[in-house]
């Protein structure tokens, strides 16, 4: 029916992945884009020329053809509802498989843009520099659902044919009924499944399916195509289910899904669905409550037992830095640096952000300012 396959893994998602801020650009925005080399001012003097403003992974504004952007779903938190158009995406991906000096003559702000990341040495990681041309993810098709394997409550399956990271699974349709395949899998009998199927070795109960367990899904045979519903928002699972004290409380878009599908397999009588879909309801919402309950519990528990002091951590992050020979400097790139080291000193990630705060502010004696460093970083260039 259908070919599951890893989102897009692309090496250096601070390079590759990029937000659009084109249409909400401000002209100031625009004057300090870096490679803005002929003072473009404003939105019309992009659009006339095929540019989009981007910013990327580091915080830094380019303007880029937009012949090579395309939009890129990150994350559940990327679209409101289960059905959504690229075009709403706040992200895109960088896609370019020209060689660099047909990149140099057709397009300057890009080539502008791949050879500032050479300078940089991105192109050396080597998940990039193995690479025919580092700069090609060469990534083909789009897909026709997204499945979001990470999973709090439980797994969304999003229809927007768009791009996707590695926050998600692609699932290409070969055959059979694609809307069907949609609504299944994002039917509450599918969420059962999910919650018999997730591995919860994750944080505060995030568990996640493998690719090969999407794959190995079981679907009804059953036609849903001229179905007509819409899932609407992406609300959590007691939004859905309410109370459940009756059917009342429950999403009534996923009663008219659900309904449908015990009708397909033969529950015809209204009294007998209605008795099974609310026995669904309540054993689908309390299998998800019992096992985030139980992620919480055994947090606290955690938390207390691996109390440390936090000059500890901030102590060893110094030692980490010294033993890399990372260069310690006011710039948004020794951050994401600074935030890597952390990330591999511990996983909670209120712990994380108390190192930063205590390091950044004990070693330039102000806080994290973000903003403030890229303006005066952006501005030093002209």
């Amino acid at each position: 029916m259908a070919e599951v396959r890893f989102g897009t893994k692309t090496g250096s998602n601070d390079f590759f992945i990029l937000e659009d801020l084109t249409n909400k650009a401000a002209s100031a925005q625009l004057q300090v884009a870096i490679n803005n080399l002929n003072r473009l001012s404003t939105k019309k003097e992009l659009y006339s020329n095929g540019l989009r403003l981007v910013k990327n992974g580091l915080d830094e504004l380019w303007l880029i053809e937009a012949k090579f952007l395309q939009p890129m779903l990150t994350s559940p938190k990327d679209v409101k509802t289960y059905e959504a158009r690229p075009a709403e995406l706040r992200y895109c991906v960088l896609l370019v498989d020209e060689k660099l000096s047909e990149i140099k003559k057709d397009a300057p702000y890009l080539f502008r843009y791949i050879r500032h990341a050479e300078k940089q040495h991105i192109s050396d990681r080597p998940s990039l520099a193995s690479r025919q041309k580092w700069y090609d993810i060469g990534v083909g098709e789009r897909p026709n659902l997204s499945f979001s394997y990470m999973i709090n409550d439980f797994g969304k399956t999003i229809h927007c044919h768009a791009y996707t990271n590695d926050n998600f699974h692609n699932i290409f349709i070969r055959k059979g009924k694609p809307r069907t395949l949609f609504l299944l899998l994002n039917s509450t009998i599918a969420w059962l499944i999910q919650q018999l199927t997730i591995r919860t070795n994750f944080g505060e109960g995030v568990g996640k399916i493998q690719a090969y367990e999407l794959a190995n899904f079981p679907i009804l045979d059953i036609d849903l195509e001229k179905l007509k519903i819409s899932l609407g928002e992406t609300l959590n699972y007691t939004k859905e289910f309410g109370t459940l004290e009756s059917l009342d409380t429950v999403n009534p878009q996923r009663i008219a899904l659900d309904s449908a599908i015990l009708e397909a397999i033969g529950y015809t009588k209204a009294k007998e669905r209605n008795e099974v879909l609310l026995a669904l309801y309540r054993a689908t919402s309390g299998m998800i409550a019992a096992r985030l309950s139980k992620a919480q519990s055994l947090s606290g528990v955690k938390t207390q037992r691996n109390k440390v002091a936090l000059s500890v951590y901030v102590d060893q992050l110094k030692a980490e830095l010294l033993a890399a020979g990372t260069q310690v400097k006011k710039t948004i790139t020794f951050a994401r640096q600074l935030q890597r080291h952390i990330q591999g000193i511990t996983s909670d990630s209120k712990l994380q952000k108390k190192i930063f705060d205590t390091f950044w502010k004990a070693r330039f004696n102000e806080a994290f300012n973000e903003k403030a460093i890229v303006t005066s970083a952006q501005g030093k260039m002209f």
